[in-house]
């Protein structure tokens, strides 16, 4: 499961919030030993400032009560330049899909 999400004031973006709130109703089993990757943006130049821990924070807690693995998450300051523009996303999102394709 690929989650992204700009920090907002401190936290998620509500429509993540809202996608976790309501894997209440679902049957926890299915998540069962899935991975998880969190992409997160933020703008401010300091990542410890931005919120970011919050977020990385829920979705642990999150990965630990559905029984998943929380295998990476990138962090990225679009402070001084467009995610876009920025090598580590563009590799991440690279090597998922290799692995999706089984390269």
């Amino acid at each position: 499961m690929i989650l992204t999400t700009p920090v907002y004031v401190f936290n998620m973006s509500a429509q993540l919030k809202v996608f976790l709130d309501r894997l209440h109703a679902v049957d926890y089993r299915v998540f069962k030993g899935k991975k998880i990757v969190l992409l997160t943006t933020y703008g401010d130049n300091e990542e410890e400032h931005s919120g970011v821990q919050n977020v990385i924070k829920s979705i642990r807690m999150t990965a630990q009560m559905l029984e998943m693995d929380l295998v990476q998450t990138l962090n990225i300051s679009t402070y001084s330049a467009p995610i876009t523009k920025n090598e580590k996303a563009y590799i991440l999102g690279k090597n998922l899909v290799n692995k999706e394709q089984g390269e």
